[in-house]
This record gives C-alpha cells, structure tokens and sequence, in this order.
C-alpha cells in the first residue's frame, strides 16, 4: 500500500515539487530569510529541491542545493552517533559516569552518565544559557578544555536523571568523552569513522580554517526591516555541540542512512531513537541527539540547530521513508517553519505542528 501512494505522489511530483518550492520562495520573498537550501525526497527520489535568495547578499551570490551552512545543534547526531560508536567497540559504557573521561570536572556533573549526557537529563547547566559569561566571549576561537572551564563550576540545574533540559554543555563534554575513549580528536573522528565512509562529502567541521567552497555568510533580521551581518560565533565554541558545516544534500542522504541502514549496531540505534525516561518514569520526546514525536499520525525522528545568522532543520518519517531537510542563512526559525508547511504538504497532514524542539 505504501508503495502505491509513493507512486502515485511520483507521478504528481511536477505539481508536488512546485508546491514544496513554493513554500521555500515564501520565506524568501516575505523577509523571513535572505536565503534557504531545501530537499524532500521519498525513500532516495527527490520529490523537490532547490534553493532561492542569497547565499551572500553582499556579493549577490545566489543560494543553490549545494550551499554550505553552518548546522548547528544538527551536529549532534554525528556526536552522537560517534558515542555510539565507541560503546559498540567495548571502549566506552553509555552508563559510565563522566568523571571516568573528564576527571577533573566537579561534583555532581562527574557522576552523571555518558547516557545522561546523550538525552539531556544530566543537569549540567547549557553554556548557552549563560548570559554574558558565555556570550561575551564567543566571537572568539577556543579550546574544548577552555570551553567546559566557562561552566563547570555552574550549579547544576537538577539532580541527574531526575529532569530534561536541553544543554548544549553536555555535548561538549560528550566531545571530549570522544575524544578520551578513542585518542582522537573529535573532529577527526567523526570526519574518519561517519563523514567519509558514507560520503558525506560537503560536511566538514567548522573549527578548521580552511575554505569553503559555497559557504553560506549568516545574516540577522533588522527589527526596522532588511538585513544585516550576522555577529560571528566562532565554531569552535559550538564543537561537539554544534561545530559541522554541511548541505541539505549531505544532510538527507545522512538522515534516511542513519535510520535505513544505521552506522550503529541494531541496540545502539534503539537506544538512540527511543524516547528517554526520567527517574520517576516520565517518557520525554528526546532520545540521543534526536527528537522523537509524531507530526499529525506521522512517526517523525527530527532536530533542529540555530546559532547567530544561521537556522536548520531535518526530520526523518519512518512509516513514510519521507526525508525533509531545510537550511537557512539567517537566524530564527523559519528552517522549522518551511520544513513543517512541507512535511504538512508531502505527508497530506496539514495543521500539524512540531512538539518539541530540538535546537
């Protein structure tokens, strides 16, 4: 039966297609972003995919499918993926406490699980959440180490296990798990062990200096109307967190890889798109690095990532084999608002709304 309407919506992909580009042009024409890179494919068919606005509105440098943005908090599937990767070889325990990798990190971060870290129960406070402590700082390039002194000693939101809150300090500090239980650098790992073998070939992290060919320059939205340069988040602030660069391309083929034919044993990607739960038997909608919800009737695996002058988002329809991914070149949430009017659109289930973001 699936098989039937995949073919049916194939055959009405002209109309579909411009449909979906439709809804991207909007956000375009209406302010809402100077540029956005968008995919919808159906199993590996492209339903629609394109791109409108600027990449870089200075040099008028058209956005095209395979404009580099800035991901964000999308980088914390790979992260995660790359913990998971580790437990498989036996060199980590996803119920080891972090204390065993980052020793020096104080009481009571260190005793929360590696686990813990992965779905945001640990109650180690988001760096983000810090004001000008952390913002003040965050133009400039920084040391992992450096970055986990700006919050270890913050107290802790709430005993670990007992609660959720989105911390963007536990992905750092899962990076630096990486990097302990394998000898390498995070990047590096995740660039030899994920990026390259499945041919992601347009991601890279950000933290290098290198070029970028196609890279997308961030823009900010004036309160009086029109745009302005973003204020520049160094990448390395983001790390593990938050420091990849990819394509919605890179991103889709990525996606449907992660949930058709996992880079992870079966336990591992069980573990990771099934919904956390709290010690008092709470069932949050977050597993590790993913969003589990449903939009409408429709399963979804998704997340988001934002930072300044940059928004994205990817959500994955099991029942469906539906990938929607969009990437924005200006800050906000207009990535989650075109991805949601299409997966409303491709999926038949207008009105339906995302519950929980991932950022």
């Amino acid at each position: 039966m699936l098989a039937f309407f995949a073919s049916l919506l194939l055959a009405a992909a002209p109309s579909i297609s411009s449909s979906l580009s439709s809804l991207a042009e909007a956000a375009v024409k209406d302010g809402r972003t100077a540029g956005i890179s968008f995919t919808v494919r159906r199993g590996q068919a492209v339903v629609a995919e394109g791109a409108f606005g600027f990449a870089d509105l200075e040099n008028r440098a058209p956005a095209a499918a395979d404009t580099v943005y800035a991901i964000g908090s999308l980088t914390k599937q790979f992260t995660s993926a790359a913990v998971l990767l580790l437990a498989d070889e036996g060199k980590l325990s996803l119920d080891d406490p972090l204390g065993k990798f980052v020793p020096a990190f104080p009481e009571p971060g260190r005793n929360a699980t590696v686990r813990q870290l992965l779905n945001h129960t640990s109650g180690i406070r988001s760096m983000t959440s810090l004001g000008p402590k952390y913002w003040a700082q965050a133009g400039r390039e920084i040391a992992p180490a450096d970055l986990v002194a700006l919050f270890a000693n913050e107290p802790s939101d709430f005993p670990a296990g007992t609660d959720y809150r989105y911390s963007n300090s536990g992905y750092v500090l899962l990076g630096l798990v990486v990097e302990r239980a394998s000898g390498m650098p995070w990047g590096a790992f995740v660039t030899t062990r994920i990026i390259m073998p499945l041919g992601l070939s347009s991601t890279r992290d950000g933290e290098t200096p290198d070029l970028v060919p196609h890279r997308a320059r961030g823009f900010s939205r004036r309160k009086s109307g029109g745009f302005e340069n973003a204020w520049g988040v160094n990448l390395s602030q983001g790390y593990a967190a938050g420091a990849l660069l990819s394509t919605v391309g890179d991103l889709a083929a990525w996606t449907r890889r992660l949930h058709t034919n996992p880079p992870v044993s079966a336990g591992a990607y069980r573990a990771m798109t099934s919904p956390a739960t709290l010690a008092n038997g709470k069932v949050l909608s977050y597993g590790y690095g993913l969003g589990v919800d449903s939009f409408g009737s429709h399963r979804r695996f998704f997340h988001g990532g934002g930072l300044p002058g940059f928004d994205g988002w990817a959500a994955y329809f099991p029942d469906d084999d539906v990938t929607v991914v969009t990437l924005c070149n200006t800050d906000g949430d207009v990535a989650r608002e075109v991805a949601d009017a299409m997966s409303g659109l491709v999926l038949c289930a207008p009105g339906a709304k995302t519950n929980v973001p991932g950022r």
